[in-house]
């Protein structure tokens, strides 16, 4: 047996298309795993909700967001999340070209991702919606964005915080307080809008399946949301240089 050269291989970090990469990879394989399962346990789960509601597979919490961090976050920050991307545009953290391409690589991603799973359980579905997001149906739609923005705005502040190369004061684990903000976020906001908090999660199973309604509270509160995280984030609590010594 011949002993592989770890030495060898290297990865650019720098690399546009290698971030570009990690960001398609991250959504492909976040929205094909949160679903992914036997049909056994679909039909287990789907009998869960009465019959009178709308199915939503979606209520499962997103809690693997953390991992792809270990994973690819050294590569493209992993983003994974269009709202997270304009946090860090709109202050100039990224570029408006690259932004634009990470959006794109997220959504082709997150569509694949929930293709596959549609694909693979598509006898199994009932006729129940795979990961759709929808508001409740006493929800107004403004309240639905307001619920989005506001538990997106969470998130992303806490991104900014934790990826802040300037903070000295932040000694615990990254992933893991991105993880909780987003577990936060499901225990809030689940029986309401489904708690998405991410417009290219919603976009990919809206896509596979052709459900577009109240599509666009996902796309308008997460990303204000955003913007307003990353914003607030820069002109109020990013610390200087001098400021963190």
């Amino acid at each position: 047996m011949i002993p592989m050269r770890t030495d060898s291989y290297h990865v650019d970090t720098n690399s546009p298309c290698n971030a570009l990469r990690s960001e398609y990879i991250s959504n492909f394989a976040i929205r094909a795993k949160r679903k992914f399962g036997p049909a056994k346990k679909v039909k287990e789960y789907l009998a869960m909700y009465s019959e009178d509601k709308k199915t939503k597979l979606n209520q499962n919490s997103d809690r693997s967001g953390d991992r792809y961090l270990y994973a690819v976050g050294h590569i493209s920050g992993c983003h994974i999340n269009p709202a997270i991307t304009l946090g860090f545009l709109v202050v100039g953290e990224i570029s408006i070209l690259k932004g634009l391409f990470f959006i794109i690589m997220q959504c082709l991603g997150a569509v694949a991702g929930a293709g596959v799973v549609y694909l693979s359980l598509i006898d199994t579905l009932m006729g129940a919606n795979l990961g759709i997001t929808s508001p409740v149906a006493n929800l107004h739609a403004g309240q639905a964005v307001l619920i989005e923005a506001l538990i997106t705005f969470v998130l992303v502040l806490v991104v900014k915080a934790v990826s802040d190369v300037e903070r000295m004061d932040i000694k615990g684990s990254a992933p893991l307080a991105v993880g909780l903000s987003i577990t936060a976020g499901h225990m809030c906001a689940v029986p309401l809008t489904g708690a998405s908090m991410n417009p290219a999660r919603s976009f990919g199973p809206a896509v596979v399946q052709n459900s577009w309604d109240s599509h666009w509270v996902y796309w308008v509160g997460p990303n204000i949301g955003g913007i307003v995280a990353g914003l607030l984030y820069r002109f109020c609590f990013k610390q200087s240089s001098a400021e963190s010594i």
